[in-house]
């Protein structure tokens, strides 16, 4: 059998799990790596174990570069490894659990000689085998999303020049079926999402109307991607604009939706707003409800008016926008006070009669550098250059909704020193009957806050154990924590560790997973 080269296991017993007293047995696995590579990949797949997958040097005959693929137990011990020939020159976009199948999607990198494609890798969980297909985008296309249903994968791409097209997949063959959405208006695909229970796959769309103004429309299609509805958003506030849909399944003939919105002020926006990060335009949530596909609730809530966010104090980017004119003059000032936000990864977890609306706040950090250059005289020339310097995320906002979108808590989740070049989903939220719980990683500790509702009712943070006693971590990076089974949580990330101790290895840096419980 193959093994992961220079793999350490390591079976650490009775040390303190979280924030509760009891003690358990942790499991950690640590393999040499750098704290910038990402190489790694991880997909927790309940009690059958962890899949860690990664992009090889090796090439095959047919000049295809070999992806492996480990299955390791629930004691971290690997099971098998195996490869998956691919295109050369891709990279790991995402992965949808569909039934009893996973489905990754890498796509080009775009420096290659292929063109722009896509590869899609299917792992039959039950069977413990890979099939995989391939087929090409249009040139410089964005992937907006991916979800599947049975044995169909729903692909949304932007493109050149403000078009969109819909990609209906056969998981099994590869055909496609192409859908173009809006082929006479300038369109903007939003979100892809599912309704799993129902079996129908939702696509949020921003399309230029008349020319001129920007709206939204959803887009229901069947498993087997056969448009069944087009459902119109009436929003009359013009200057908030919809992001990041958050689909439920549909319940009592009624589809909810959650997301974030933006504010553009000062001009009509564009579509060349919604793809500019640069500039905080977060302000809140939204909360859209259908009824019999009809539109009955459209309501937005902005973060400011939160009365329970303290943390997210330190991002606020304040600025003044007047109220919409068509409001009536009696239910509007002049002027609202407005707060700007980055966000990213919102969540939606439906508790009992409640939605409960999750989202990461963070701030991208530049650096001013000024170097010396000289002229054709050797005069001293000093020119500076901004430097992207990392994202910082600093809070986390947890808010509940009743069925009929009416605001019944709020909370957040302050989030220390988590400075990351990466963008990736850091806090955990979940369910801790009859409480909520959140937690993330950083500097080498489990940080936990347990809530209920609005209250804080518990906070704490562990130490998370490493291969050797006197092991420090003195960096990490890219650090994950998610549910991975029953009471088991699966912790994850790059650690650079110090063991003076240790005279041949003081300094190593290593990609670690650890297996913990939360009694």
């Amino acid at each position: 059998m193959q093994y992961l080269k220079s793999m350490i296991i390591s079976l650490l017993l009775l040390l303190p799990l979280l924030v509760f007293p009891q003690k358990a047995s942790l499991i950690r696995l640590e393999v040499p790596a750098s704290l910038e590579s990402g190489a790694f990949q991880v997909e927790t797949i309940g009690e059958e174990g962890v899949l860690i997958f990664y992009e090889s040097n090796e090439i095959n005959e047919d000049n295809l570069r070999k992806w492996y693929f480990g299955l390791f137990d629930t004691q971290l011990k690997q099971v098998w490894l195996k490869f998956v020939p691919l295109n050369d020159g891709i990279y790991f976009v995402k992965s949808v659990r569909n039934e009893n199948k996973i489905h990754f999607l890498f796509r080009s990198d775009g420096t290659g000689r292929a063109g722009d494609f896509y590869e899609i890798v299917n792992y039959d969980m039950k069977k413990r085998s890979f099939s995989n297909i391939s087929g090409t985008i249009p040139e410089d296309a964005e992937i907006k999303g991916f979800e599947a249903i049975g044995n169909k994968g729903c692909l949304g791409v932007n493109l050149k020049r403000n078009g969109t097209d819909v990609l209906f997949i056969n998981l099994n063959n590869g055909e496609i079926e192409a859908r173009t959405i809006e082929p006479e208006n300038d369109s903007y695909i939003e979100t892809i999402d599912t309704d799993p229970v129902n079996r129908k796959f939702y696509v949020a769309v921003k399309y230029v109307r008349d020319k001129r103004y920007l709206d939204d429309k959803i887009i229901r299609y069947s498993a087997g991607g056969v448009q069944e509805k087009v459902f119109s958003i009436r929003n009359q506030e013009g200057l908030k604009l919809l992001r990041n849909f958050k689909f439920t399944p549909v319940k009592d003939n009624k589809l909810t939706i959650l997301g974030t919105y933006d504010i553009v002020t000062g001009k009509m926006m564009t579509m060349k707003d919604l793809d500019n990060d640069e500039e905080a335009k977060g302000v809140g949530m939204f909360f859209l409800q259908y009824e019999s596909d009809t539109q009955k609730i459209l309501r937005y809530y902005d973060f400011l008016s939160f009365d329970n966010i303290y943390g997210s104090l330190e991002g606020r980017e304040m600025n003044y926008s007047k109220k919409n004119s068509e409001a009536k003059d009696e239910e509007k000032p002049n002027k609202t006070l407005t707060a700007f936000f980055h966000f990213f990864s919102p969540q939606v977890i439906q508790k009992d009669s409640q939605y409960v609306f999750t989202v990461e706040l963070y701030k991208p950090y530049y650096r001013l550098e000024t170097r010396m250059e000289y002229d054709f005289y050797g005069r001293p020339m000093p020119q500076s250059y901004t430097i992207f310097d990392g994202y910082k995320f600093y809070d986390f906002i947890i808010a509940s909704v009743s069925e009929n979108g009416e605001l019944l808590w709020n909370n957040d989740f302050e989030l220390k020193e988590i400075r990351t070049f990466f963008l990736n989903k850091h806090v955990a939220a979940f369910e801790d009957d009859p409480y909520f719980s959140m937690a993330y990683i950083s500097k080498g500790k489990i940080h936990l806050q347990t809530i209920d509702g609005p209250e804080d009712i518990h906070n704490d943070e562990v130490t998370i154990e490493t291969q050797f006693p006197k092991d420090r971590v003195s960096e990490d990076e890219n650090n994950t924590i998610v549910h991975w089974y029953d009471s088991y949580f699966l912790i994850y990330g790059y650690q650079r560790l110090k063991n003076r101790s240790m005279e041949e290895q003081s300094v190593r840096a290593v990609f670690y997973a650890n297996k913990v419980a939360y009694n």
